[in-house]
């Protein structure tokens, strides 16, 4: 009989300590949250060149890979062409992300610099002539993004603000953003 009270204790022990030791490895399993790992988004874009007082409508695409909880590389790609006015401002930028993870919300940060392609109407050529340049570009983007579920975010809001060396003192558009980010793995 005492044998099996031995038996009985040693399996209970047995059972509590390994339950605990998994749950102690549980969180490593996932990289430390769900916000970790290679996530690609898509925004729909309203922006505002500093060029003419109209506006731009376009989308941004991109990608990110969070390396741990709070520092990732971002790259995303912009086109703002549509709307009242006739500049056009398309945009490739990669550089450093921070975000600090809270519940389903996941505000960030990101500086990245680039190269824009920047159409702009010829002020030196009556009628309506448009010239076109390649220059060096920044931005100072951060947001929000909400959690649905382990792979999909609402990205709820966006906001740049950025500078590109064209014309004589450059530009320093400003834009915003909404749309979703999906993680791949």
């Amino acid at each position: 009989m005492k044998s099996i009270y031995k038996f009985l204790i040693a399996w209970a022990l047995g059972t509590i300590t390994a339950s605990s030791a998994f749950a102690q490895a549980a969180p490593a399993a996932y990289g430390g949250g769900d916000a970790n790992g290679a996530h690609v988004f898509g925004e729909l874009s309203f922006g505002f060149p500093n060029y003419d007082a109209e506006y731009l409508r376009g989308v941004t695409a991109g990608g990110y890979f969070q390396r741990s909880r709070w520092i990732g590389l971002e790259v995303r790609g912009s086109m703002l062409r549509w709307g009242p006015s006739t500049m056009h401002q398309s945009s490739i930028l990669t550089g450093p992300r921070v975000q600090y993870p809270f519940h389903r919300f996941i505000p960030y940060l990101a500086f990245e610099p680039g190269v824009t392609h920047t159409v702009l109407p010829y002020t030196g050529y009556p009628g309506s002539a448009l010239v076109g340049s390649n220059n060096f570009a920044w931005q100072i983007i951060g947001g929000v993004d909400y959690r649905l579920t382990h792979r999909l975010w609402v990205r709820a809001g966006e906001a740049s603000y950025g500078h590109i060396n064209v014309i004589q003192n450059g530009l320093s558009p400003k834009s915003f953003s909404a749309g979703l980010n999906y993680r791949i793995f």
